[in-house]
């Protein structure tokens, strides 16, 4: 089957739609919602932070690879400008992950700036969750999340498992649940 070409819709999560990337590099130009720069089209860091923005009303700094999201402690209210936490839990925590995350993906071979994906869903009964994310598979969404990710539970500890490696997750809501976590 043919992959979309680029800028092909894909699918949406809380009606933030996600793009095709064709793998066309950053020649595709920056993109804006708005006025708030969200990034590349259609690279993961533009969903994510586009997915900020309209979902949630924030934003975060410029990085330059989407494995530094992970060295972030703040998001930004684009309406006040104050600065919120943001607090990142490593794979492999005592504390499970939440529905709108940021899933933060290490370096490798075949994602030599990381990755990143918003969080979808979270299901403890069947170990799985759900991501929203561009620049990865490129295939439509079968729903509103474009794949699923096996999540186990050993001895207490919370591991998302992908093809890629993953660092943890990082949440910016409900923040009484995480502060005092181990991280």
């Amino acid at each position: 089957m043919e992959k979309p070409g680029f800028g092909v819709l894909l699918g949406s999560y809380k009606g933030v739609e996600g793009y095709s990337n064709r793998k066309a590099g950053w020649g595709a130009g920056a993109n804006f919602i708005n006025g708030h720069f969200t990034g590349y089209k259609y690279q993961c860091v533009e969903y994510a932070r586009r997915w900020l923005i309209l979902a949630k009303q924030l934003t975060f700094q410029e990085i330059s690879c989407a494995c530094h999201i992970w060295d972030l402690d703040k998001v930004i209210d684009i309406n006040t400008n104050n600065e919120l936490p943001l607090i990142g839990i490593s794979n492999g925590s005592s504390v499970p992950p939440v529905a709108d995350a940021l899933l933060i993906y290490s370096r490798g071979l075949k994602v030599p700036w990381g990755h990143v994906a918003i969080i979808t869903e979270v299901n403890l009964h069947h170990n799985y969750i759900r991501i929203a994310e561009q620049n990865e598979e490129d295939r439509h969404w079968p729903g509103n999340f474009a794949r699923q990710l096996k999540l186990e539970v050993v001895n207490g500890k919370y591991f998302i498992r992908d093809k890629y490696s993953i660092i943890g997750w990082m949440v910016y809501e409900n923040l009484e649940n995480y502060l005092g976590s181990s991280q």
